[in-house]
């Protein structure tokens, strides 16, 4: 697979080295191989992640979900804080202790 990659990437290089634009500057080429590569490793890496997804899923989500949920407790616990700071005497009086 490696192999298959260099010379791809090999004849890719050589045959776009000098191409030249309809429109544009003449040495654009390197520019226009730039963007396709750029292309292909995003849809290389869009590959990745569902491959990761598939052997992962459930343990990304449980973690995702576990983290949400610490940061919904973590603001909460701001708000009542703050709540408490401003109505002192009627947040604590709502606490059954």
């Amino acid at each position: 697979m490696k192999k298959k990659i260099l010379i791809a990437l090999v004849l890719f290089n050589v045959l776009s080295y000098r191409t030249f634009a309809a429109t544009g500057n003449a040495s654009d080429g390197l520019e226009g191989a730039l963007v396709i590569i750029g292309f292909l490793l995003l849809v290389a890496g869009l590959f990745y992640v569902t491959d990761y997804l598939k052997n992962n899923g459930k343990k990304v989500i449980k973690k995702v979900f576990t983290f949400s949920k610490k940061i919904i407790i973590a603001m909460r616990t701001m708000v009542n804080k703050a709540r408490s700071e401003y109505h002192n005497s009627i947040y604590l009086s709502s606490w059954k202790i």
